[in-house]
């Protein structure tokens, strides 16, 4: 019998090589059969994360993660399989997202939205994030989208990754402290590892 694929969504059957053996699991209740002709699992996304059937897949030999981040999957994925994750796939949304809650807190639109429902309009300043410093740990391809969307905003925005990266102007971890009390707004997009844990 030959080996299966288990996708997420039903329209990814459409996109399936003809031939191919295809089964849809979107994470939640139980997984179609028996999986141990599963030879490529893509993880459902979101809440459902079902890793813990990789080790229902003696046969696995790649797993494709829709997320950025894959520390969910390094404890129970086999040696010699294949780990694929979604890097840059939530790029532009993660960023929107980002740009949205550092003016919500500049703006204190929590206050405002409070004060809108209990008609009180009283005037008060707030901050700005124009000619804020900001500092993005975890200078990745997230960390480039986020910079990206504000500079139009009269940001300063500073670099930080794992490893300096003086072509690009990127401080090395060992910046860190040093950097910080420097810092308005601090933007992390790390990975989950034990290294960035804390």
């Amino acid at each position: 019998m030959a080996d299966r694929v288990l996708v997420p969504w039903r329209q990814n059957l459409d996109n399936a090589p003809p031939g191919m053996r295809v089964s849809v699991f979107d994470g939640e209740g139980d997984p179609p059969g028996d999986l141990s002709d599963v030879a490529f699992y893509v993880v459902p996304y979101g809440r459902t994360q079902r890793v813990d059937l990789i080790e229902r897949m003696p046969g696995l030999r790649a797993v494709q993660v829709l997320t950025a981040g894959y520390e969910k999957v390094l404890d129970v994925l086999p040696d010699e399989t294949t780990l694929c994750n979604g890097r840059g796939l939530h790029d532009a949304s993660t960023a929107e997202h980002t740009l949205a809650l550092m003016l919500a807190a500049q703006r204190d639109l929590p206050r405002w939205a409070v004060d809108q429902e209990t008609h009180r309009w009283e005037p008060y300043y707030t901050r700005s994030l124009a000619d804020a410093r900001v500092l993005i740990v975890g200078y990745g391809s997230i960390g480039a989208a986020v910079e990206e969307r504000l500079l139009p905003f009269e940001t300063e925005v500073v670099r930080l990754a794992r490893r300096a990266r003086s072509e690009q102007d990127v401080h090395g971890i060992d910046s860190l402290h040093r950097l910080l009390p420097e810092t308005d707004i601090v933007v992390l997009v790390a990975p989950h590892t034990a290294e960035t844990e804390g």
